[in-house]
């Protein structure tokens, strides 16, 4: 729906409210991610993995970024 920067806003309150729920962490990455922020989205999606290393999805954003970082 193009309101990237309202889903970044809610999802940094979730994070907040939520800390040690994973999927608030891997929501706020794939939010920051779309808005263009990678180097926070690594930071949000790792802290995720490291809550939770069964989320195989992250672990693959993870490295798809840090492939990208590493390419340029």
């Amino acid at each position: 729906m193009g309101r990237v920067d309202d889903a970044v806003a809610i999802l940094r309150l979730t994070v907040k409210e939520f800390p040690r729920s994973a999927n608030a962490y891997d929501s706020y990455g794939d939010a920051l991610l779309a808005q263009g922020d990678t180097v926070n989205a690594l930071v949000n999606f790792k802290k995720c993995f490291a809550m939770d290393g069964t989320m195989t999805a992250t672990r693959e954003k993870i490295d798809a970024i840090e492939a990208g970082e590493k390419g340029k």
